[in-house]
């Protein structure tokens, strides 16, 4: 496959899983996870982005157990454009924001996690709402969305932090 036909289906995947957001709102009328990686440019799947994404999973399902917060249902998609994991709950939305802004704070790779929260209504709660701080540059650790806007870093660049990353979690993870 082609780079415009990456694009192509990295903008299609975007579009199917915001109208997979809205049925699954619309169908549970509870509390939505929707988790994806942060993973710049055109290449979404790997064997390692796919072992970031279940560990992302793992974190997720971890919590919700000790917390003791039932899962209505959940599915996993991967498509071209990415991995993504749709969770609802039978939580306030809060509550489960606070949890997964943990998750992604504390995993050594949350930094690749994209964990979305949306109320039962649909609107999504931001870290904003929480006064946490915005997420940091992989490559700097200046602000992120600043870097991504002024395009302070090549892909190339940021791919090597996410791959050095990813390594470190590996080498810490496996025994040897």
């Amino acid at each position: 496959m082609n780079a415009d036909e990456l694009i192509f289906k990295i903008l299609e995947g975007k579009e199917k899983r915001v109208l997979r957001q809205r049925e699954l709102l619309k169908t549970y009328k509870n509390t939505l996870i929707s988790f994806t990686l942060n993973i710049p440019g055109i290449y979404k799947v790997s064997d390692k982005y796919k072992l970031v994404f279940n560990e992302g999973i793992n974190l997720i399902e971890k919590t919700l157990k000790s917390e003791n917060i039932k899962v209505i249902y959940s599915e996993k998609i991967e498509r071209e454009s990415g991995y993504e994991f749709f969770c609802l709950v039978d939580s306030p939305a809060k509550e489960i924001k606070k949890h997964m802004i943990n998750i992604e704070y504390v995993s050594l790779l949350g930094r690749l996690f994209d964990i979305d929260v949306f109320d039962k209504n649909g609107e999504l709660l931001s870290r904003a709402n929480f006064n946490i701080e915005k997420r940091k540059c992989l490559v700097c650790e200046k602000d992120a969305v600043v870097c991504s806007r002024e395009r302070s870093h090549s892909i190339e660049e940021v791919i090597r932090a996410i791959d050095i990353l990813i390594d470190k979690f590996i080498k810490e993870n496996t025994n040897v």
